[in-house]
C-alpha cells in the first residue's frame, strides 16, 4: 500500500526547505505527481509551483520523475520559470509489440518517454533546445525495480544519449548536476 501525502507549496517545512537550499546554494528537488491527481487539484497544484518558482527566482528547483508531465506542460515551465529543471528518473518505457510497459509501478501514471526502447521524439526535440534544463537521475529504490528493469533501462537511456548531439547528451548527463551542486572540482 502506497501512503499518498500532499504537502501545500506554502507549508512551513517547504518554506524552510527552500530558505534553507536557497542560503547553500544548492537546488531543491520537489517531488509532485501531477498526472496521478484529479484535474482540478491538478491545476490548483501547477498554480502554486509557478508562483512558488516566481517566489524563488534564483533557487534552481528540480522537479522529480518530470513531475509526471507531458512535453507540452514541460515547454510551458521552462519558458516561464528560468528556475525550473527537470529529473527524469522513474517514467514509462512503452512497447507496441503488446508486452505493455518495462516499468509500471502500481499503475501511477509516470511520464512516457520511450516507446520501443527510443526517446520520443517530442522529447528529443526538448533535450535538444533545453539541455541545460534536464538533469539525469535515476529512481531504483525498490529492490524489484533494480533486480528486474534497471539494466534494460540504463541500456535504453544509454542508447538515447548516443542518439543526442553530444553537447546536449553531456549536459542533461552529467554536466547540469555538476554545475547545479558546483561540483566542478572547486570548493563550494
Amino acid at each position: 500500500m502506497m501512503m499518498k501525502r500532499e504537502i501545500p507549496l506554502t507549508d512551513a517545512k517547504v518554506t524552510a526547505a527552500a530558505s534553507l537550499c536557497e542560503s547553500i546554494d544548492r537546488p531543491l528537488i520537489l517531488h509532485i505527481e501531477a498526472a496521478a491527481a484529479p484535474p482540478e487539484v491538478r491545476k490548483a497544484y501547477m498554480d502554486q509551483l509557478g508562483t512558488f518558482l516566481d517566489a524563488h527566482p534564483r533557487l534552481p528547483v528540480l522537479l522529480i520523475h518530470m513531475a509526471q508531465l507531458d512535453p507540452p506542460e514541460v515547454e510551458r515551465l521552462i519558458a516561464a520559470h528560468p528556475n525550473a529543471y527537470f529529473i527524469p528518473s522513474t517514467v514509462k518505457f512503452t512497447t507496441s509489440d503488446g508486452r505493455g510497459e518495462m516499468h509500471t509501478e502500481g499503475g501511477i501514471p509516470w511520464t512516457v518517454m520511450f516507446g520501443d526502447g527510443e526517446l520520443l521524439d517530442s522529447w528529443r526535440t526538448l533535450f535538444v533546445r533545453h539541455p541545460d534544463r534536464f538533469v539525469y537521475g535515476s529512481d531504483n529504490v525498490m529492490a524489484h525495480i533494480w533486480r528486474d528493469v534497471y539494466v534494460r533501462e540504463m541500456r535504453i537511456w544509454r542508447r538515447a544519449f548516443q542518439t543526442l548531439p553530444p553537447r546536449a547528451a553531456h549536459m542533461i548527463a552529467h554536466e547540469n548536476a555538476e554545475r547545479l551542486w558546483h561540483l566542478g572540482g572547486g570548493t563550494p
